[in-house]
C-alpha cells in the first residue's frame, strides 16, 4: 500500500470509523508512534481538517446579528443542550445571572 493510501486508511479508521491507535496500529502490523505520525501527516497535508464548533462563538455572532436587526443595545443568546422545561429554565437562569452581575459589577 503507498504512503498515501495508508495516510487515508489510517485516519479514516481514527476519526470516522473510532479505532484506536493501538488497533490500527495490530491491523497495518505498524508501531503506535507510526500510527500518529500518519495522523499528523493526515492534518498537515490537509487530508483531515478539524472543526472546532464553539457554541459561545456562534452565540456571539447571533446576539450581534440581533442587535443590528433590531436596534438593541444589548442581547444574550444562550445555547440549551436540549429542549425540557427544566433544563431550558436553568440555562436561562445562569445566563440571567451572568448579565445581572456583569451590570453589578460596571456599576
Amino acid at each position: 500500500m503507498d504512503r498515501l493510501r495508508k495516510v487515508i486508511e489510517v485516519a479514516k479508521m481514527y476519526y470516522q470509523l473510532d479505532y484506536s491507535q493501538h488497533e490500527i496500529a495490530k491491523r497495518f502490523n505498524i508501531s503506535r508512534p507510526t500510527v500518529s505520525r500518519l495522523l499528523q501527516q493526515a492534518k498537515s497535508e490537509g487530508i483531515v481538517q478539524i472543526t472546532i464548533k464553539d457554541p459561545d462563538e456562534e452565540n456571539k455572532v447571533k446576539a450581534e446579528a440581533l442587535k443590528d436587526a433590531f436596534g438593541l443595545s444589548h442581547v444574550i443568546v444562550t445555547s440549551i443542550p436540549q429542549f425540557e422545561h427544566s433544563i431550558a429554565l436553568k440555562y436561562l437562569g445562569e445566563a440571567t445571572a451572568d448579565y445581572l452581575h456583569q451590570l453589578i459589577s460596571c456599576s
